[in-house]
C-alpha cells in the first residue's frame, strides 16, 4: 500500500519586533492512498472545499478542543486537529471509520490530539438505524429513512450525554456533517447550543428532508439563537436567507456563531 503525502496551506499572520508579515504555514498529514484515491488527490490538490479549512482556520484555537461530528475518513481530523487542542471525531460508518483509523496511524505526530468514537449523536441513547444510498464509506450513510436495503444498527448518544462521559468542558467549536441527520440532532441540543454557545460548522442537507418547509423551519428555529450565520466564505446571512437557501433543496455549508466574522 502507498502512502499520499497531503499539504494543506492555511494563513497565519507572523509578527516578529521589527515588522509584520504574512506567511503560509504548512500543514501535513499522511493517508493510505489505495482507498478513495481521486477523493485524496481532490484535497491534495485545493479542489475540495477550501472553505472548509479556511472556516477551521478562523474559528479553531490551541486552548479549546472540537468535536467532528460525521467524521468520515478524516480530512477535516487531520487537519482541525493540528489547530485545536483536541478533535473528539465521531463517525458510525463501519467502512469509513476503518480508513478513518488507518489514517490517523499514519500521523504519530497527531494520534495524541486525536480521540475517535465508534458512535452518532442523536436524540436518544441506545441503538438506531443507519442507513447508505449507495454503499458504506461514501459518505452518505445517514439516520434518516432511505429507500435503501443497506441498512446497519449503530449505537446512538446524545450529545449531552456525550460530553459528560468524556468529561469534555473545553469544546468551543461543533462540525457537522452527518447528511439530513442535523434534523434530528439539532432540536435535541438546542438548550445546550443557547447556553454554551459553542461555533457551529454545518453542513445542511435539505434535499434529504421529507417535509422541506416544516423540517426548514426546525433548523431556523435552532439556528436562530446565534447572533451571526455565515456561508463557507465568510458572507453573513440573515435567517430569511437561510430559510430560501433551506427551501431550495440544496446542500449547503453554515457557520452560526456568536463571533463576527472580520
Amino acid at each position: 500500500m502507498k502512502k499520499m503525502r497531503i499539504t494543506i496551506h492555511g494563513k497565519h499572520f507572523f509578527v516578529n519586533q521589527y515588522y509584520g508579515s504574512l506567511m503560509q504555514k504548512i500543514r501535513q498529514f499522511f493517508v493510505w492512498n489505495l482507498f478513495f484515491k481521486s477523493f485524496w488527490h481532490k484535497v491534495k490538490s485545493n479542489k475540495w472545499e477550501p472553505d472548509t479549512f479556511a472556516v477551521f482556520n478562523k474559528f479553531l484555537d490551541t486552548k479549546h478542543s472540537y468535536i467532528d461530528i460525521g467524521a468520515w475518513i478524516g480530512p477535516t481530523v487531520l487537519y482541525g486537529c493540528q489547530i485545536a487542542k483536541h478533535c473528539y471525531a465521531i463517525e458510525p460508518d463501519p467502512v469509513a471509520l476503518k480508513s478513518l483509523k488507518e489514517n490517523i496511524k499514519l500521523n504519530k505526530q497527531l494520534e495524541k490530539k486525536i480521540t475517535v468514537f465508534n458512535c452518532c449523536i442523536g436524540n436518544s441513547c441506545g441503538q438506531v438505524k443507519l442507513s447508505s444510498r449507495f454503499g458504506f464509506g461514501d459518505s452518505t450513510s445517514s439516520l434518516l429513512s432511505a429507500k435503501s436495503k443497506k441498512t446497519i444498527s449503530v449505537h446512538s448518544i446524545t450529545l449531552e450525554e456525550f460530553l459528560k462521559l468524556n468529561k469534555i468542558v473545553d469544546c468551543n467549536f461543533i462540525k457537522m456533517d452527518i447528511e439530513g441527520g442535523e434534523l434530528i440532532v439539532l432540536p435535541n441540543i438546542k438548550e445546550y447550543l443557547k447556553k454554551y454557545k459553542p461555533t457551529l460548522f454545518i453542513s445542511l442537507h435539505p434535499f434529504r428532508f421529507e417535509n422541506l418547509k416544516g423540517d426548514s423551519e426546525k433548523i431556523v428555529n435552532v439556528l436562530k439563537i446565534y447572533k451571526y450565520i455565515f456561508d463557507s466564505a465568510g458572507n453573513r446571512l440573515d435567517l430569511d436567507k437561510l430559510y430560501s437557501l433551506l427551501l431550495s433543496g440544496r446542500g449547503y455549508d453554515v457557520i452560526a456563531t456568536d463571533k463576527n466574522w472580520n
